[in-house]
């Protein structure tokens, strides 16, 4: 098996490379040989469940490997992140095959698709950090070519923008990770916790500087402006992934430098609070004012993004709720976002527009899509009956021990919880009405008979599937979770009820105040008319921008204003130094006479120093100068 988990990583990125070579000869032997390559991986990730469901684990040391050695360890909470890797690589690779039928460079899209999936996998299997932040990186620049994939103007300004931010957050986290070895003589994660313990304010430094790497990757206020551009601007599987997957690239550090590194302090775990209920309520606030879809789903992900990090705090005042509630958000959030990323994508194939002003009516007579988008909403929205209740619905409860623990002062962060949730509601609510109840615009009717291709639809409703099952199943995978939970910190034996009065009734009253704000805000005042029709507006774009006020000059100062400085400086360095040792030589030939008119050179002089040196008087004179400098430093 240890073998296996070097093949797990190995497997995507060879084929990443045979699959480039086979498509430049033949498209559907590569499209076969890729889905070939995702069932091997799918069974190899079957065989380990198997193997570690009772609470093992797969390690595995390769020597001579970075240096350091190349680390690698399977355990229930790792796999939580790798199976659902697996799964929607694997459902947005076959949805690739028919969507990307019209796209150039589609042979290059899939090499470093692949090559994501082996970057992705192999950062959740590290357990040397060295070896995690290098896959971290093999990661961030793949997804950065596949964001710039069309190679328009709009999608290289969004692909500099999220590369930049990549590039500054993983230097930033290097610096930690340097400091880190630096004062705890290791690089085992693993061992990091107990070093950790004889640190003083040095491991505050240390977990910052590690932690901004992957705040950047999981999109935490305020370095979450690249997301929302490289939505739009990536093709939609690969939008999939980048919420579905990447996103929880970060959410796994974080956890990391929470539970491994700091063992749930209350000053990093504060920390999370704040940065979560940031992220819930101002990008949830975001969300309803986009005209994008893509953007109002980017803006989603980081609100949702926002209840993981609010679960991960709360965790130390709720080990049950807490731990299976932020396992089973971070793979149902995965599920549900990207269906509804690849549903976008079959909309584009056919209007090849996303402003949802252009999209009314789309849906209307289109009861597949119709259907599997649905499914897709009542998972985000928390619907009972899909998994997003379970969800949901254990943060809810895990965050009301919080407040009982910590008094009723904290009820605001309850109001603000359920305040997330109404728009989730909202938002979602702005996007189904829009795209599948209003009747399409008159200028829209030649859209209407245009037909979705059937094959699409077959990771569409994969998904959907999921989606329900689990809502219906809880179970099933509260069941799977419980060694993932252990090994988090939580409990292994925890069984909730889910579909209780009080549940129900609470998921309601979300509902209908969600409903509410879409009623009278977002369709009410968001909702204009202009000339003969009603579109939708958003002044948002009028609004602050952390990346234009701050970012953007900031990334202009760093990448050429600094350089710029330092050529200068290294240029008058240079002509400084070229002067002085232009003098010396000068100086060095000048001639002079002795007692004996005998004539020296400054240079022949120097070499005959050491001989001097080794004689009495010079001796002497080297002793007397001494001790005059020593004296004139203490007198002073």
């Amino acid at each position: 098996m240890e073998k296996s988990l070097i093949l797990l990583v190995l497997i995507p990125f060879v084929s990443s490379f045979v699959s480039f070579a086979i498509g430049m000869i033949n498209e559907r032997f590569r499209n076969l040989f890729l889905f070939l390559v995702l069932c091997v991986e799918a069974y190899i990730t079957y065989k380990f469940h198997r193997m570690i469901k009772y609470g093992g684990s797969v390690d595995v040391f390769i020597n001579d490997v970075m240096g350091t050695g190349m680390v690698f360890k399977l355990d229930m909470f790792r796999y939580v992140f790798v199976l659902i890797t697996v799964f929607a690589f694997f459902m947005a690779t076959v949805y690739s095959f028919s969507y990307l039928t019209r796209y150039e460079h589609r042979n290059r899209y899939y090499l470093f698709f692949m090559l994501t999936f082996s970057g992705t996998i192999g950062m959740f299997i590290s357990e040397n950090i060295i070896n995690m932040f290098t896959f971290f990186e093999i990661l961030s620049l793949s997804i950065y070519l596949l964001i710039i994939h069309d190679e328009d103007e709009y999608s290289h300004e969004a692909g500099e923008i999220y590369l930049n931010m990549a590039i500054f957050g993983g230097l930033i986290q290097l610096l930690g990770i340097f400091i880190l070895y630096a004062y705890t003589g290791t690089l085992l994660i693993s061992e990091i916790g107990v070093a950790f313990k004889s640190l003083g304010a040095v491991r505050i430094v240390i977990s910052l500087l590690i932690f901004v790497g992957y705040a950047v990757k999981a999109s935490c206020f305020p370095l979450h402006v690249w997301l929302p551009k490289a939505h739009p601007a990536a093709p939609s599987p690969a939008s999939a992934i980048l919420s579905g997957v990447m996103l929880k690239c970060g959410i796994f550090g974080i956890i990391m430098i929470a539970k491994d590194f700091l063992s749930y302090e209350t000053w990093f775990l504060n920390l999370l609070m704040v940065i979560g209920f940031l992220n819930m309520l101002v990008t949830g606030v975001l969300a309803m004012y986009q005209r994008n879809l893509k953007r109002i789903m980017a803006f989603s992900s980081m609100s949702q993004i926002g209840f993981i990090l609010v679960g991960i705090a709360v965790f130390s005042a709720s080990r049950d709720y807490g731990s299976y509630g932020v396992l089973l958000y971070i793979i149902n959030h995965s599920i549900y976002k990207v269906l509804l990323f690849l549903c976008a994508g079959a909309i584009y194939m056919v209007v090849k527009d996303l402003s949802i002003n252009n999209l009314q009516g789309f849906g209307n007579k289109r009861y597949l899509l119709y259907t599997v988008f649905l499914f897709g909403v009542l998972g985000l929205t928390a619907f009972p009956g899909f998994n997003g209740f379970l969800s949901k619905t254990l943060l809810y409860h895990a965050l009301e021990a919080y407040v009982h623990q910590h008094g009723r002062l904290y009820n605001i962060l309850i109001v603000m919880f359920e305040f997330g949730s109404m728009l989730t509601v909202a938002y979602s609510l702005k996007m189904f009405m829009t795209i599948f109840v209003f009747k399409p615009k008159k200028n829209q009717s030649d859209h209407v008979d245009k037909q979705i291709n059937k094959r699409l639809y077959i990771p569409l409703a994969l998904l959907a599937i999921a989606i329900a099952y689990e809502g219906t199943h809880p179970s099933m995978i509260m069941e799977f979770l419980k060694p993932a939970a252990k090994i988090m910190g939580g409990v292994a034996d925890f069984n909730p009820h889910f579909y209780t009065a009080a549940n129900i009734v609470h998921s309601a009253v979300i509902f209908l105040f969600g409903g509410l704000i879409y009623f009278f805000f977002i369709n009410g005042s968001l909702r204009q008319t202009v000339g003969d029709e009603k579109v939708y507006v958003n002044p948002t774009v009028e609004w602050f921008s952390f990346e234009k006020a701050l970012y953007q000059p900031l990334m202009h100062l760093m990448m050429q204003g600094i350089p710029a400085v330092i050529m200068k400086i290294d240029a008058y360095s240079s002509l400084w130094m070229a002067l002085f040792f232009n003098w010396i030589h000068r100086i060095s030939k000048l001639r002079f006479k002795t007692t004996t008119d005998r004539e020296y050179s400054v240079a022949e002089a120097l070499s005959k120093m050491d001989t001097w040196v080794n004689t009495v008087s010079g001796s002497i004179i080297i002793v007397l100068a001494a001790t005059m400098l020593i004296y004139m430093f203490i007198t002073v």
